[in-house]
């Protein structure tokens, strides 16, 4: 599946609620991402998405842009019951989307990452102030990075 940067996170969300519904006991959650193909790159330095200077400054008011790379994760999830040593537990994993808008698709939704923050502590039960870490998306843009800030300020 390709959702863009939220590849892994869906594919980890679907393959949780495919052992939890009984579809399997176990899953190979992989994603990767490479930037190969330099027209990707070029048309997003077109739109002024990319950092000019290579350097992502996240939550900086010198923020100018993201700035691609390649990655690679892979994690096997199981049930409880057919793990022979448990190195974590994963609690809950969700995502959401807010589709199309009128400013188009690299304009992120303060409403909406909050609410997918807010959903999180309430599916699981967990007290937001009890969290001691955050890992957020901070993508170094003038138009991202505070809608991010305000749905978290507004959560936690």
């Amino acid at each position: 599946m390709d959702t863009a940067c939220s590849s892994s996170s869906v594919a980890l969300q679907q393959a949780l609620l495919s052992i939890r519904n009984g579809l399997c006991d176990a899953a190979i959650v992989a994603s990767a991402h490479t930037t190969h193909d330099p027209v990707g790159s070029h048309c997003f330095h077109q739109l002024q998405m990319t950092s000019p200077d290579g350097k992502c400054k996240v939550f900086d008011a010198a923020a100018d842009g993201y700035v691609r790379a390649e990655a690679a994760v892979s994690i096997y999830i199981c049930k409880k019951q057919v793990a022979k040593r448990a190195y974590a537990t994963l609690v809950h994993a969700t995502t959401n989307s807010d589709g199309y808008k009128e400013q188009g698709i690299t304009f992120p939704s303060e409403i909406f990452q909050e609410r997918v923050i807010r959903n999180v502590y309430t599916e699981t039960g967990v007290n937001p102030l009890e969290v001691g870490y955050l890992e957020v998306h901070g993508t170094g843009t003038k138009v991202g990075d505070p809608q991010e800030m305000s749905a978290i300020t507004k959560v936690f």
